[in-house]
């Protein structure tokens, strides 16, 4: 009699156990996470500034990104890497004494492009298809290298690609950038920019 119950005692066990390991196998067969390549299929930049006359402010579409990002059942669950790179002379300000002022003051010629480099990213679901990501990363501006810590928004949209916007504060000087001045003197660029972007990668 004891052996029997024995027997039955084990059986239930047997079958709860493989009940709970098909569950479970079932679980993660449906979460299928993969790292895929993405690149930009549009880029806005923009730098916005202040002088001792005006508010100033320079744009580009002209950036490119290439990026490594997990995706998990179609939604943003880490970037792996990325890269961002940004002709100097594609800004444009819509003046072409400030652009060649710029120009100037950034070393477009020795030094054309700006570029990022991602080191590390957090990405932290906020809802559906939308995400807050913590980055760290290396940002190069006329020839001078800094770590930039920067928090951003993504968006996961219909068609695939994956929207990323964010805004940061900065001083050239971080960058041994001197403000450009004009007429003389008269006009003097402040030190403080504010750097905002909207990337679409797919």
């Amino acid at each position: 009699m004891k052996s029997h119950f024995k027997v039955q005692i084990r059986g239930m066990f047997i079958k709860s156990l493989m009940s709970f390991l098909l569950v479970a196998s079932g679980s993660i067969l449906t979460i299928v996470s993969a790292q895929t390549a993405f690149k930009t299929t549009s880029a806005e930049v923009s730098v916005n500034g202040k002088s001792n006359i005006h508010d100033w402010d320079m744009k580009t579409e002209a950036g490119n990104a290439n990026a490594l990002m997990t995706m998990t059942n179609g939604e943003l669950t880490g970037i792996k890497s990325l890269d961002f790179i940004m002709l100097v002379k594609s800004m444009k300000s819509g003046q072409s004494i400030m652009d060649t002022r710029a120009q100037k003051a950034l070393k477009a010629d020795a030094h054309p492009n700006i570029t990022y480099k991602l080191t590390t990213a957090t990405v932290t679901s906020t809802a559906k298809g939308k995400y807050t990501i913590k980055t760290e990363g290396n940002l190069t501006i006329s020839g001078v290298t800094k770590p930039v810590s920067m928090t951003v928004n993504g968006v996961s949209n219909s068609d695939g690609s994956i929207q990323i916007t964010g805004t940061r504060k900065m001083k050239m000087s971080e960058f041994k950038i001197p403000p450009p001045s004009y007429m003389l003197g008269a006009m003097k660029v402040y030190d403080d920019l504010t750097i905002s972007f909207n990337l679409k990668l797919k």
